[in-house]
């Protein structure tokens, strides 16, 4: 079963020397620039957002983001006290709603999702809910922007580590603990920044988690919000403490947190590495033309171009499963080695979820998206792509820094 998508992206950047590049990475210390129940960056009284509203706000000279030359940003977009199960969407402000979601809800529930978003001419971004009232929050971790003139962070995509589960090693975090976690040789020394898989399970009480540099001042903000007795990912990215290390609080009762690093950021004057980002497009989506992915099954994206060639280092994903029969879990990892033990995102029978994945993307092209158990469809939306340098030289020419648009192919397939 195959099914083709097509998404795009910025145009390619130029060569090295040819001008400016942007797209390099600046980590924040979290900052809370949207949030509804006080009035944090809206206009008048304190309110949730009525069904079908769409709502602007500041995301450039807010926050520690600059006003200007910012490409993108990247925030925790939390969903809470919504009346009705639904969605909520991020999009540039001066661009129309691309028919995408963001985050997604059931009832009651208060659910976290990382977002990367290009933002408008303005500075702006806008926020859609799609039914019901629920209140919004967001907290911004970093910015895309500047010029390749200086030293900048940039990307550096890895299959899949896991550096700590508490359920094997330390026990549970319990109410008001800080737990510092060493990331070992899983990322080099110069490392600046880390984007990771967080993973609360077991909590014995509704709860948040917060990850932060180690050795700062714990921020005002959460990367993680889980209910008790559930089990909830978010992607989240944190910039490192002096020593190397981050640290994770957990604000109420005891739970379980798990960690997997997918990716780092470090100094590079390459042009390998760079962000880029355009508005949301959908790649794939299995409830169109194709049987739900079945259990103990790996399905796979193809990112091979006509001319043959990957163009891409890494794509940054909006993942969702739904309708699941089970509950189960998904792992998104490149095709030249074996599944890791790690997630990208769990789900519980008949909900619908969603978790931002950062994915590395092979010399071979093929990225491997695991299913354990029942059936549950997938759908993939593409926000972004990490630039690369081909090995390959002339054969895939400049277009290797980056190609518009992304083409991928999801064939479901039964694990081998």
């Amino acid at each position: 079963i195959t099914l083709t998508g097509t998404a795009t992206v910025p145009p390619p950047p130029p060569p090295p020397g040819a001008g400016p590049l942007g797209g390099e990475f600046h980590p924040l210390s979290p900052a809370r620039i949207l949030d509804t129940r006080t009035g944090t960056g809206t206009i008048g009284a304190p309110r949730p957002l009525a069904g079908g509203e769409t709502l602007t706000f500041a995301a450039t000279g807010v926050g520690g983001v600059p006003a200007s030359g910012v490409s993108a940003v990247v925030v925790n977009l939390t969903a809470t006290e919504p009346t009705l199960g639904g969605w909520l969407a991020l999009h540039p402000a001066d661009e129309p709603w691309p028919g995408s979601s963001s985050v997604n809800f059931g009832p009651g529930q208060t659910v976290p999702n990382m977002v990367v978003m290009a933002v408008g001419a303005d500075g702006r971004l806008a926020l859609r809910n799609c039914c019901g009232q629920v209140h919004a929050v967001v907290d911004v971790v970093g910015w895309y922007g500047g010029e390749l003139d200086a030293p900048a962070l940039a990307y550096d995509a890895l299959t899949p580590l896991r550096v700590l589960d508490t359920r094997s090693a330390g026990g549970a975090v319990v109410a008001g603990e800080s737990r510092r976690v060493a990331l070992g040789g899983a990322v080099p020394r110069d490392a600046q920044a880390v984007v990771i898989n967080l993973t609360a399970t077991d909590p014995t009480a509704p709860t948040y988690v917060t990850a932060y540099p180690t050795g700062t001042e714990r921020p005002t903000a959460s990367s993680l919000n889980v209910g008790a007795g559930e089990t909830r990912p978010n992607l989240v990215t944190v910039k490192l403490g002096a020593d190397g290390s981050l640290s994770l609080f957990n604000f109420a009762g005891s739970t379980h947190l798990i960690v997997d690093v997918v990716g780092y950021y470090g100094a590079s004057r390459s042009p390998r590495g760079r962000v880029l980002t355009g508005t949301p497009g959908r790649l794939f989506d299995t409830r169109t033309g194709a049987k739900k992915p079945g259990p103990n099954s790996v399905g796979y994206l193809d990112f091979r171009a006509n001319d043959g060639c990957v163009h891409v280092e890494a794509v940054i994903l909006n993942i969702t499963a739904t309708e699941p029969t089970a509950s189960t879990f998904l792992t998104v990892y490149p095709d030249d080695g074996p599944r890791p033990v790690a997630s990208n995102l769990n789900v519980v029978a008949g909900q619908t979820s969603a978790n931002l994945v950062f994915a590395k993307v092979p010399a071979d092209g093929i990225v491997n998206i695991y299913n354990l158990a029942g059936s549950v469809h997938v759908l993939g939306d593409i926000v972004g792509v990490v630039t690369k340098e081909d090995a390959a030289g002339a054969a895939c020419g400049v277009r290797a820094f980056g190609a518009a648009p992304i083409t991928a192919r999801f064939v479901a397939a039964p694990a081998t």
